[in-house]
């Protein structure tokens, strides 16, 4: 391990030999600060060294010793609906998901975090700071567990600007025409705007038979059809007609 990467390490910095090459480009002359300052500014996962415990999701994890240097990738307010998490019905709860460029992790806002937000975008870097508790492969922070260094990595930032713009877009056509419909509490019942009466309802429907009756032309050719039904009917009766006994005894035999 050279001095620089030994240097790195102890601030919480596990960059591969790759990436401090890569942050060094040209410069001959570079300083372990200079190396952390482009840092803040670049992707941890090209470059970043795996430091977090690849089994930190299994549950069998229950503490990291820091200092370690994590980039964050998303942040939700898990007590809230997803499409209304500035919403103060509720006391707060961010969820953070983090990676050291390998191994993602999620930290939970156990106590108020004054630092972090809804508005930290992705790429910003935090330092866990000593013994973090880790429950159930959750990684529970407060403000003397973790500390925001900053940093702003291009790519993802507007990538996240564009996606949350998208969402506030979404939201504002609610209940327009095209638009998913607006959100109705379960415990609320629709109230009607007003009550429809049955017999107006009854007489839309004798207008509108009314309205479809059939035109002179269409009677013209029922009446020949039926008159034509009648009399092959009766002209049937009439052989199935009984013989009279007078007619059978005036048979020669």
């Amino acid at each position: 391990m050279t001095d620089v990467t030994e240097s790195l390490t102890k601030e919480g910095w596990y960059l591969s030999d790759e990436g401090i090459a890569e942050l060094k480009g040209s410069a001959q002359k570079i300083t372990p600060n200079d190396i952390i300052r482009i840092a803040l500014n670049s992707d941890l996962r090209p470059i970043g060294r795996k430091c977090i415990p690849p089994d930190i999701n299994s549950g069998r994890i229950e503490k990291l010793e820091g200092p370690y240097v994590l980039q964050v990738q998303k942040v939700r307010n898990v007590s809230a609906p997803k499409d209304r998490e500035e919403c103060q019905g509720a006391p707060r709860m961010l969820r953070l998901q983090m990676t050291d460029g390998h191994t993602i992790c999620v930290g939970l806002e156990f106590k108020h975090l004054s630092k972090i937000s809804l508005n930290t975008p992705p790429g910003t870097k935090v330092k866990l700071l000593g013994t973090v508790q880790v429950k159930n492969g959750l990684l529970l922070l407060d403000d003397s567990k973790i500390s925001v260094l900053g940093g702003e990595v291009f790519q993802m930032v507007e990538k996240w600007e564009l996606q949350r713009s998208l969402a506030k877009h979404s939201r504002s056509n609610i209940g327009a025409e095209g638009g998913p419909p607006p959100f109705v509490a379960f415990d609320q019942r629709c109230e009607r705007k007003e009550e429809v009466d049955t017999r107006d309802l009854d007489q839309r429907k004798t207008l509108k038979s009314q309205s479809v009756a059939k035109g002179p032309d269409e009677n013209d050719e029922f009446e020949k059809q039926r008159t034509a039904a009648i009399a092959e009917i009766a002209k049937t009766k009439e052989v199935c007609k009984p013989l009279s006994w007078a007619f059978i005894t005036s048979w020669k035999w």
